[in-house]
């Protein structure tokens, strides 16, 4: 499953590209992250998890292709009648 890891003040939390949604109701702390990434995803090593943390602390995704956690919500288009949440709502709901 592509799993994509957002960040937002110190907080973060797995995006699914595949269902459109953040795996976790309430977002996770670095040590956190680390346990369930590396218990969930499997062959993910320990240099790669890194290098995706570093960049989703500097552009709020950890996945090469977006600049930004507003780019990757831009696409979603979960729930019903396909409705979108800005990064706004995001970040109240799944990262604080």
């Amino acid at each position: 499953m592509p799993r994509v890891i957002c960040h937002h003040n110190g907080k973060f939390n797995i995006f699914s590209t595949v269902c459109d949604a953040f795996l976790y109701d309430n977002a996770l702390s670095l040590e956190e992250l680390r346990s369930e990434y590396m218990d969930e995803v499997e062959g993910f090593t320990s240099a790669s998890l890194e290098k995706q943390v570093e960049r989703a602390i500097e552009m709020g995704v950890g996945l090469n292709g977006y600049n930004s956690l507003g780019e990757l919500l831009a696409a979603n288009r979960a729930g019903p009648s396909e409705e979108h949440l800005s990064a706004t709502e995001c970040i109240s709901r799944f990262l604080s």
